[in-house]
Parts: structure tokens; sequence; C-alpha cells
């Protein structure tokens, strides 16, 4: 007998996991189906995925890295012979997708004109830093504990209306920048995308202040 880790029915099951099929007792190249909508749209074995085990008892599906399984389709998984023995095993679930999968990737952050990391900042008037992510980030954690600006060691003091975000764009306005001085700006790991990943390292953008 066989046990599947997905449940029949499951709903919103995540594009990403890992499917895995359980024997109870050790066997050899299963039959495996795969087949989304019918058996019309059936996905192969040995061409978008294989199946991997270490002990002929526990196989899981790997799927090619150029297929991804549709968003909100229903898919039916299937084993249905033995070779070893050949008997029919005959498990067999149905599920359909969810409209993602995990994001796991970690934004960027970008200053447009920090090519090198210095800046020859021109002050405006209000004096603004601009700051674009490279996805939609939480709100909430863009805050003055997560974004900070420093004057040589010291540090600037920012209040929250000093931070406006909207999208993908944060702007910073602190009340007042000094002449030809040397200042860093920093977004610590703390700000997250939406999904909740952090920033894989401080940013970090020293610039020099130039009302000229």
């Amino acid at each position: 007998m066989s046990s599947i880790s997905i449940a029949d029915g499951a709903v919103n099951v995540d594009r990403s996991k890992t499917i895995s099929v359980v024997f109870s007792d050790a066997v050899t190249n299963p039959t495996i189906s795969l087949k989304k909508d019918g058996a019309q749209n059936a996905l192969v074995a040995g061409q978008d995925y294989t199946l991997v085990s270490s002990d002929n008892k526990t196989y899981k599906i790997v799927f090619d890295q150029n297929v991804t399984l549709d968003e909100f389709a229903q898919y039916e998984l299937a084993v249905s012979k033995d070779f070893q023995t050949g008997t029919d095993i005959d498990s067999k679930v149905t599920f359909i997708t969810g409209s993602t999968s995990t994001d796991d990737v970690k934004p960027t952050a970008t200053v447009a004109s920090a090519a090198d990391g210095v800046i020859d900042f021109v002050a405006q008037t209000p004096e603004a830093l601009e700051v674009t992510f490279s996805e939609a980030m939480k709100e909430s954690t863009l805050n003055t504990s997560t974004v900070k600006l420093y004057k040589g060691s010291d540090a600037v003091t920012l209040i929250s209306s000093d931070l406006v975000y909207a999208n993908n764009t944060l702007t910073i306005n602190p009340n007042v920048l000094a002449d030809d001085t040397n200042y860093v700006l920093v977004v610590t790991t703390g700000a997250t995308d939406e999904a909740g990943n952090g920033l894989a390292s401080d940013y970090q953008v020293r610039f020099t202040a130039n009302k000229q």
C-alpha cells in the first residue's frame, strides 16, 4: 500500500510544495502519474519530473526547473502499479493549487544616483532622499529603528513623519542637511517585504550634502 503527502481534495496547495509518496514496503520503479485536468495534460516522468528515493519506500517528486504547476489548477496524482510485485496499488488524490508559490526572495534597495556608493547630493526644499525597493515592502517595518541617518559617527534624529513610503519607494525627509557634510544612510535587515523577507544585508549609502 502507499500514501501520498497531499490529502485528497486539498485546495490552495503551495505550487512549490514537495510531493512525497510513501510505500509500506520497498518497491522498484513504481508508476506515478501527475495529470492536469485529465489524461491529455499529463506531466511526463523523466521529462517534467523525476522520482528520487534513497530507500525505495519514500519517493519525492522533483520537478524540472522549467516546470511550474499552474495557478488554481486541478491535478490528479495517481500511483498505479508496482513493477516489483506486479500488483496494482491504486492510490490517487486530486488537489487544487493556490495562486503563488512561497516567496523567499529577499528584496533589494537602491538610491538612483549611488553608482559608487557616494552621492554629491544637492539638497532640495524640502531636503529628501529616495530609496527604491525591488518589490513591495511591509510599510510598518520602514521606521526609525530600521532607517537611520548618520552625520559622521553621530546619529541624526529622524521622526516617523520624516519617512514616507509609497509605490515601492521610501522618501526620507530629514529636517536639515548641513552643507559640505558627509552623511551615511542605512536601511537595516529589519526592513522586510510583504512576505516577511528582510534585506540580505544592511543597505548603506554615503553622500555629501551640497547646496550649490
